[in-house]
């Protein structure tokens, strides 16, 4: 405590504080930066939250020794190169529909009208997107270095200037740089995998679309079709009724109720009771 007030990081002012640290798990290979943040309320309370980040800089790591690791390696490298290529070939695909379109009616306006294609154009799309993201954060976990300590300041144990830089802050740039390009990894990640959940949910309605051949489970697909305006409407209500109880509960409930006490935890408190019929 007295080296945080000495070096200005904590006063009577202060309203938030945050604390991170970066890990590593050397038997799965995993950093893991840990962020622990402290928010001091008007009322005296000391609010605490904490959020976690992994990844792993070494995905095709194993060992060398190991067979059954080395034949999960080829397996993997020969399935993702198969998913590169389908990708490929459905955007091949699409092109072609495209211009038969344009052959048989000379615009491409009949190919654009179908909602269909938008979805499956958006799907390619995306996963071509991933495979650029997977390819750049290999780039970046090839070139992601850490040391296993960065000696920021001279002398801890000194009786004065306990915060003097060592070697004129070198180390503390170099930390701050290995933290910055984890972060960069980290927020890349987040990205990807957001990507490819909202890419799983355009692969289910393309399925949908390819079972519409098939008489049974065509109904599906038909009833979906027939009954989406229905369900937009149906959206937007259920939107706007969460969002009024999301201020309601906010306003009420959230000068004494942590779930309440913010407009976004208000709004996650109200979507999770809707959902899962949670009140814990």
């Amino acid at each position: 405590m007295a080296y945080l007030e000495e070096g200005f990081f904590l006063d009577q002012y202060t309203k938030t504080l945050s604390v991170e640290l970066l890990t590593y798990n050397g038997q799965h290979r995993y950093l893991c930066a840990l962020v622990v943040t402290f928010t001091f309320t008007e009322g005296g309370q000391i609010e605490i939250d904490y959020s976690t980040n992994t990844a792993d800089v070494q995905p095709y790591f194993y060992d060398r020794n190991d067979k059954g690791a080395e034949r999960m390696f080829n397996l993997r490298v020969g399935m993702e190169a198969f998913f590169v290529l389908l990708v490929f070939l459905m955007l091949l695909v699409e092109v072609m529909e495209l211009v038969q379109c344009v052959v048989a009616t000379g615009s491409v306006t009949g190919y654009f009208a179908s909602l269909w294609n938008y979805i499956d154009l958006t799907s390619i799309a995306l996963l071509s997107v991933c495979i650029a993201f997977w390819g750049l954060m290999l780039t970046r976990f090839v070139t992601f270095t850490t040391l296993h300590r960065y000696d920021v300041y001279l002398d801890n144990s000194q009786a004065a200037r306990l915060l003097e830089m060592g070697q004129g802050g070198s180390p503390l740039r170099a930390f701050v740089g290995m933290v910055n390009d984890f972060n960069t990894i980290v927020n890349m990640q987040v990205l990807y995998v957001t990507f490819h959940g909202v890419n799983i949910f355009l692969c289910l309605l393309r399925f949908l679309k390819h079972c519409d051949f098939q008489p049974r489970m065509g109904v599906v697909t038909r009833t979906l079709s027939r009954a989406f305006l229905d369900l937009v409407h149906f959206f937007a209500l259920v939107a706007i009724v969460l969002g009024i109880y999301t201020f309601l509960g906010q306003i009420v409930f959230g000068s004494h109720v942590q779930q309440f006490s913010t407009l976004a935890k208000a709004s996650r408190t109200v979507i999770s009771w809707s959902l899962a019929g949670d009140d814990r």
